[in-house]
């Protein structure tokens, strides 16, 4: 069977879509139909088409010469290329593309990150308001323990003051002390 290409098809600036463009020679294997953009320093049957789009018709390889302008889509890198006239480039919308994608994507590892922080300050703030808990609890505490320090203070103040009375009252008796030197003390009677 003959098969005829359309001529108008290298006149088109969009291109179908092409498998790879990284090859530099046959991949072996090919299907009829199958295109490659042909990397540079091609040998095989590719030698002398760098750049070229290499399509299999089934039993040998066509080649399009590519022109300024044209365009076509790299199915195993998902990236629209365009041919500036001496060497394919990435399409300009593709590299904003990418940029966006990786930057959503970077966006997304700091939207977890911070979901992971904000869970960490959750978990720190439920741990500060159990600790304030125990502060409240303790202050409580310390506030009964105060109360029965002033409770103790003011016995001890009412037993020092009775010791003060005493005192001023034994001040009083020291005429009637008595020495025991057996003893080397002052004797007071009360």
């Amino acid at each position: 069977m003959t098969q005829y290409r359309v001529p108008v098809l290298e006149q088109f600036s969009w291109q179908p879509p092409v498998a790879d463009k990284d090859l530099t020679a046959p991949p072996g294997g090919e299907s009829k139909g199958d295109r490659y953009i042909v990397g540079g320093s091609a040998t095989g049957d590719w030698s002398t088409h760098d750049n070229d789009i290499a399509t299999y018709d089934g039993a040998s390889w066509l080649y399009d010469t590519p022109s300024e302008g044209w365009s076509c889509w790299v199915s195993d890198e998902d990236v629209f290329y365009n041919f500036d006239g001496s060497n394919w480039v990435v399409e300009e919308i593709n590299a904003i593309s990418q940029a966006v994608s990786q930057a959503t994507s970077e966006l997304q590892l700091v939207s977890a990150a911070t979901v992971a922080i904000d869970s960490q300050l959750l978990l720190v703030e439920s741990e500060t308001a159990s600790n304030n808990s125990e502060i409240l609890l303790l202050e409580s505490e310390c506030a009964t323990n105060a109360t029965a320090i002033l409770s103790v203070d003011s016995q001890l103040l009412l037993i020092e003051s009775e010791v003060a009375t005493n005192t001023s009252g034994l001040l009083t008796k020291q005429s009637e002390a008595t020495y025991d030197s057996d003893y080397g003390v002052l004797l007071f009677e009360v």
